[in-house]
């Protein structure tokens, strides 16, 4: 049972890991412009670049806080979603 978004939203569970700056430098958590990623865990009906499984990366200050069933969550517009990671 998952909260399903609507339209161009999109549900991201994060996994808190910053991503470093190409000069390795890890930004305060809660600074504004610092990069975090995470897995898209739902989309919905009129997203088209994105799909469950994603990896992907967003502004930390960006996106709605959720909590559901326990877990913690950000909602996004698709617009919001900076890029895929490649995490080979």
């Amino acid at each position: 049972n998952m909260l399903t978004p609507i339209k161009l939203k999109v549900l991201v569970k994060s996994d808190g890991k910053i991503i470093k700056s190409e000069a390795g430098i890890i930004h305060k958590e809660s600074a504004e412009g610092a990069l975090r990623r995470g897995t898209v865990v739902a989309v919905g009906s009129k997203v088209k670049e994105l799909k469950v499984g994603d990896r992907v990366c967003f502004l930390v200050q960006d996106g709605y806080p959720v909590k559901y069933e326990g877990e913690d969550y950000k909602l996004f517009y698709e617009t919001e979603i900076l890029g895929l990671l490649n995490e080979e």
